[in-house]
């Protein structure tokens, strides 16, 4: 790959689609009792001695249509959650025509090897970087673009992350930012155009920002059938779902997204769809949870964007296992 590539993106791409599902076109209710959940978790975050300033939380049950929240509005550092965006904008890329149908093929019972399946299923920065070329025919190197309007133009198409979904109502959420590091590039951090996209301040650079809110839409969109369409929110479902947590066969894989995470604690036969997220200073997690008597099927999201919550590898167990019991008895 050349340290400065020639960019020969034609104009229509993502950056020309929408959203097909608003981020306000589906109403609930706020519930006493979800409150009442949500209240607990926040408690029991303050009783760890972790930051509830740098905690968001979203929580919708599903059977009824109701939700609770705590500061889900806030924008904050999705880490790897972003890529659950970039699943839809590439599937919406796949339908509308911008995307060659073979990225979107997924491997699950011949081990995942195709870069969309590698991107969930393993949370790979390899095959994410991938997607995101895919999606705004840019690409990554150590070295500048020194061209201004070369560089212009490369900022604008990898803008259209945000704009496909800025247009359907996601205010404010930025997706523009790869997740490092990226071994195939030669990358363990953000270099050439993408450090340049990150600002001119390198103690406060510009990073991707997502809320709970936003994920939690995304994510309900998804498990009923609406992200795009319901034949490709049924592959993206097939995607996230975490078939180890029924076998165990996460415990023998050096990085998983159920350790440290809600799928812990939650029994083997629950019904789990998942994406988790995490770097030195944060950890996040957006998930669809069914239990197996189906008293419980709810969505579940929670960002913490504070070095605490990184380091406490049983703080997001312990709470899923919390809302999961909670979550039964609110539905007796």
């Amino acid at each position: 790959m050349p340290d400065n590539p020639v960019i020969t993106l034609p104009e229509a791409g993502i950056a020309q689609l929408a959203y097909n599902m608003p981020l306000q076109d589906v109403q609930q209710s706020r519930d006493g009792k979800l409150d009442g959940v949500i209240d607990e978790v926040v408690a029991f975050a303050q009783q760890q001695g972790l930051p509830t300033e740098s905690l968001s939380i979203s929580l919708v049950d599903l059977s009824h249509n109701r939700k609770a929240a705590y500061q889900e509005k806030v924008m904050r550092f999705p880490a790897s959650v972003v890529k659950l965006f970039w699943m839809v904008e590439l599937y919406s890329g796949i339908e509308r025509g911008t995307v060659s149908p073979d990225y979107g093929q997924h491997d699950l019972q011949s081990g995942c090897k195709l870069p969309i399946c590698r991107m969930i299923q393993d949370s790979d920065n390899e095959s994410a970087s991938k997607v995101v070329d895919v999606l705004t025919n840019t690409t990554s190197s150590k070295s500048d673009i020194q061209s201004a309007a070369e560089y212009q133009t490369w900022a604008q198409r990898r803008e259209g992350l945000d704009i496909y979904f800025q247009r359907s109502g996601y205010e404010g959420i930025s997706l523009k930012h790869k997740n490092f590091p990226i071994p195939y590039l030669g990358l363990d951090r953000p270099q050439g155009a993408d450090l340049q996209l990150r600002g001119s301040n390198p103690s406060q650079p510009i990073r991707n920002r997502i809320s709970t809110a936003q994920a939690t839409k995304l994510m309900q969109d998804i498990v009923t059938g609406r992200a795009v369409s319901p034949r490709a929110s049924a592959t993206m479902m097939q995607l996230l779902t975490r078939y180890d947590l029924q076998t165990g066969e996460w415990k023998a894989k050096e990085y998983d997204p159920i350790e440290g995470f809600f799928g812990e604690s939650l029994p083997t036969d629950t019904y789990l769809a998942s994406k988790v997220g995490w770097t030195s200073d944060s950890r996040q997690e957006v998930a669809y949870i069914k239990s197996s008597d189906g008293r419980a099927e709810y969505i579940l999201t929670i960002f913490a964007d504070d070095p605490k919550y990184a380091k406490d590898w049983k703080v997001f167990p312990k709470i899923s296992k919390l809302v999961f019991d909670r979550m039964q008895n609110v539905n007796s």
